[in-house]
């Protein structure tokens, strides 16, 4: 879990609250938590806001190898609830795109590939075949 969240606020001054609470959501994505790239949240406030959602919206951009995630920006009145849908939504993302990668309880990764203790065999490392 020591990959760079970056979070930016538009719109309204930056909260310690909604922070700590941001990184608490993109660290608890923990899919092959080594294999995150950088995660991305941006807060925005737009009291001028008269569609449909609240004046509250936020993005959660993802890198992992190989694929730029992102999710659509949610909009609602209260931020946080806006914040917890967007890190809902990319949890699914991170999900569909390998299920068994997401539950892997470790994951590693040798000569560029995700390996999940599944997929490793000790013929691998020179211990001759499981």
């Amino acid at each position: 879990m020591n990959y760079p969240i970056h979070i930016r606020f538009s719109g309204m001054d930056p909260s310690i609250a909604l922070t700590t609470a941001a990184e608490v959501h993109a660290y608890g994505l923990a899919w092959a938590e080594s294999e995150i790239i950088a995660c991305w949240v941006g807060i925005c406030f737009d009291p001028q806001h008269d569609g449909p959602g609240g004046p509250y919206s936020v993005r959660v951009d993802v890198k992992i190898p190989g694929h730029d995630l992102i999710a659509k920006r949610v909009q609602h009145d209260d931020v946080h609830l806006a914040m917890g849908h967007a890190m809902q939504d990319m949890k699914d993302q991170l999900r569909a795109i390998d299920p068994r990668e997401y539950a892997s309880e470790y994951a590693v990764t040798i000569n560029g590939q995700l390996m999940t203790p599944d997929s490793l065999s000790r013929s691998q490392f020179g211990y001759g075949r499981v």
